[in-house]
């Protein structure tokens, strides 16, 4: 063969290294697709905390798992950023290699575990939810809940201002909203509108919201068995902005059945006081819709009646949450009862018998009428005694129609301050309504119920005689009821024969006539409880009930309980019951 025609050294070497490149460029591919999501979690998790570092916010991620048809799974991720909380068992987001850009590319995501915490203590959680990612671009995105109707839609208007429009929500099953380990809300469906932005260095919000079906069981109310409170739907929408020291409503609203509200408010916060500023300029209530509300039947002796009245409300508060004494009211209110509810409540106007509850399964009830032995009329009440129980209970208890709104934020100032027990602000006139018709849960409903019977009692009983049967029904101590039976029960006198301190002494005993028992359980009240005597005295005293020499007397004697039966303390098992011409019964629910 001549030497032009023997292949030459490249010749020969050319298929060699066309194979090796070959191999090495398979190789490579191989290493890139085995290694390379490794590398591209490394990626995303340095983006991600790139992202949180910007925004100011603590992000912890425990596990990512990237493969390359998909899904990219986060593990134990966690969101902070007082005071939100926000942490994520398990993420999958979905995506696809088809599509022009990597927005076009996520198709939705999965997620289970989810917990947001919030101020208060209030907690939204969600065990697993499917989520499909429609119309996603650099402006916003839609959500579609997995083989539902429910979407989320979050939109950038432009600057820093977000809005979210939500369709048909569920709150359960996938959803609950907790707090202190109890449904706040159990279920319903929402729908509404938040705008939320920054401008000029405030934060504001425009948010409408509507609900059906919903269901709020408040935490007491699961404890003794009630059911939630349901209004068939709800409506709030309300206007807010916030910036340093300030936040202000100029706009608030709230709608539900035989309920409407608006008014406007503002809070300012300074040198560690909170002041608050509220206008409402128009609420109405129904009180039959708004008891039905409470999911709790009306009293026994308003079932029949279908039509409680209703009423309206208007005025202006403003004060310091840590200053009691700073509290400015300005309010309108008016009620207007029907006929039939203050003919079914006009029978509290002559003799009836009053029923309690005992905790062991009974009943106990006793007569409130003339011929019962220790009934107390009005008119024989010391005078004494009722400035005493007015300073102390209801000072406006013949001015206000049932509800002393103007004592509702001088309570709750209170008991900011001061802390220990609270101060509930309940008038005479609720506390008689709490007595005659409602059990002694402490619950939201509760109060609706106590507010809209205070009001009825107003308008069918006088004055004189809302007072004459609370001091014949309230508690005074364990089986001892009005104010004759404490009166012989604690010092062996009638109630004309009271000193001034005795006087001092029943009327302190009233807020906690059980919860005070151990404070003179050996027969001289402690010294804390004769501290408490004591400034009821001062008040008397200040106000020209008790003259110089009648308060330093007053002062100055010694108090020796349970003269009338010997212990300070009487089961209702006893004879009290016949003694009073009562009984005690085994009582049928």
């Amino acid at each position: 063969m001549d030497r032009e025609t023997r292949p030459g050294l490249g010749g020969r070497l050319g298929p060699a290294l066309l194979f090796l490149s070959s191999l090495l460029l398979l190789g490579t591919l191989a290493f890139a697709f085995i290694q390379g999501p490794r590398l591209v979690e490394a990626r995303i998790r340095e983006r991600l905390m790139q992202a949180a570092a910007r925004a100011g916010v603590e992000l912890r991620v425990g596990v990512i798992r990237f493969r390359w048809r998909g899904p990219l799974e986060l593990q134990e991720l966690e969101v902070r950023r007082a005071p939100v909380a926000v942490s994520i068992r398990t993420l999958r987001v979905e995506w696809s290699l088809q599509g022009e850009k990597l927005l076009d590319r996520i198709r939705g995501f999965a997620y289970e575990g989810l917990r947001v915490g919030l101020p208060s203590g209030i907690s939204v959680e969600s065990g697993k939810a499917e989520w499909e990612v429609r119309d996603l671009n650099h402006r916003g995105v839609r959500l579609v809940r997995a083989g539902t109707a429910e979407h989320l839609a979050v939109e950038r208007q432009g600057g820093n201002a977000l809005r979210l429009t939500a369709a048909g929500l569920q709150i359960a099953p996938w959803l609950r909203i907790r707090r202190g380990g109890h449904d706040v809300v159990k279920k319903g469906r929402f729908s509404g509108v938040a705008e939320l932005g920054v401008k000029e260095g405030s934060r504001q919000a425009n948010v409408v919201l509507h609900a059906d079906g919903v269901e709020f069981p408040d935490i007491e109310s699961l404890r003794h068995g009630l059911k939630p409170m349901a209004p068939e739907w709800l409506e709030l929408a309300f206007e807010g902005t916030s910036r340093t020291g300030s936040m202000e409503f100029p706009c608030l609203s709230l709608r539900a059945p035989g309920l409407s509200v608006d008014g406007r408010g503002r809070f300012l916060f300074e040198e560690g006081e909170v002041w608050i500023e509220g206008v409402v300029d128009a609420a109405s209530a129904n009180l039959t819709t708004l008891l039905a509300l409470t999911g709790v039947e009306p009293p026994e002796a308003l079932r029949s009646v279908s039509d409680l009245g209703s009423a309206r409300f208007s005025g202006q508060i403003q004060g310091s949450l840590t200053r009691p004494d700073s509290w400015t009211v300005t309010h309108r209110l008016e009620f207007d009862p029907p006929s039939g509810a203050v003919d079914a409540l006009a029978r509290y106007r002559g003799p009836f018998v009053q029923t309690v509850e005992w905790p062991k399964g009974q009943e106990y009830r006793f007569p409130v009428s003339a011929g019962s032995p220790t009934f107390i009329a009005f008119d024989d009440v010391p005078p004494l005694f009722i400035r005493s129980l007015l300073i102390a209970e209801d000072s406006s208890f013949f001015s206000h129609p049932g509800i002393d709104l103007e004592a509702i934020p001088v309570a709750l100032s209170l008991n900011l301050t001061r802390g220990g027990p609270p101060r509930g602000a309940s008038t005479i006139t609720q506390q008689t309504a709490k007595n005659l018709f409602l059990r002694k849960e402490r619950t939201l409903r509760r109060k609706l119920q106590e507010l809209c019977l205070a009001l009825l009692l107003e308008k069918s009983l006088s004055k004189r005689r809302i007072l004459e049967i609370y001091l014949n029904i309230i508690e005074w101590g364990p089986g001892v009821y009005g104010l004759r039976r404490a009166s012989r029960h604690y010092f062996g006198k009638e109630p004309r024969e009271l000193s001034p301190r005795e006087i001092s002494f029943l009327v302190t005993l009233i807020p906690g006539p059980v919860k005070y028992q151990p404070a003179f359980a050996s027969g001289i009240p402690s010294a804390r409880f004769s501290a408490m005597v004591d400034r009821l005295l001062y008040k008397l005293g200040s106000v020209g009930a008790l003259s110089e020499e009648e308060l330093a007397a007053s002062l100055s004697e010694q108090l020796v309980i349970g003269q009338g039966s010997g212990q300070p303390a009487l089961p209702p098992a006893y004879d009290e019951a016949e003694r009073s011409g009562g009984e005690s019964v085994e009582r049928q629910d």
